[in-house]
């Protein structure tokens, strides 16, 4: 049915002067391009995750919790010793970091439901101060990939 549907599409344009603008042309390639299959692993998506995490990071330092979060679309939260909202896995995760030794604390991938929680410890030289935690969600991952 699929196929019948696709093939009326394309029949349709054909007769109307298959004319696409090269703007058109881009914007269907990359539809296409987006909706293609792509096979990756789970190491990949772990590997792209810290990079992109690492990035945000980054842009944390340059810019505002808010506006890293919004034009990256992921969801951020930074978790001290006074904070109460956190998640079970974000909680076992800042249990984790606060008895760790400082010398072995690094920056770590989780997978979730539908989305890859990036943690990175911060601190300085009086020692731990926190965690930044990052949700990226997996398709945002797979599609830069």
């Amino acid at each position: 049915m699929r196929g019948i549907l696709l093939f009326g599409l394309f029949l349709t344009i054909m007769s109307c002067g298959g004319s696409l603008s090269d703007e058109q042309r881009r914007a269907l390639k990359k539809e296409m391009k987006t909706r293609e299959i792509k096979r990756v692993s789970g190491d990949q998506i772990f590997e792209r995750a810290l990079e992109m995490g690492r990035s945000y990071v980054i842009n944390l330092n340059l810019s505002n919790q808010d506006s890293v979060a919004k034009v990256n679309g992921v969801t951020i939260y930074f978790a001290d010793t006074l904070a109460s909202s956190l998640s079970n896995e974000q909680k076992e995760l800042f249990d984790a970091y606060l008895y760790t030794p400082e010398a072995d604390l690094q920056d770590n991938v989780q997978k979730q439901k539908d989305t890859i929680l990036y943690s990175y410890p911060v601190k300085d030289s009086t020692g731990f101060n926190g965690v930044w935690f990052i949700n990226i969600p997996t398709k945002k991952i797979v599609l830069s990939l």
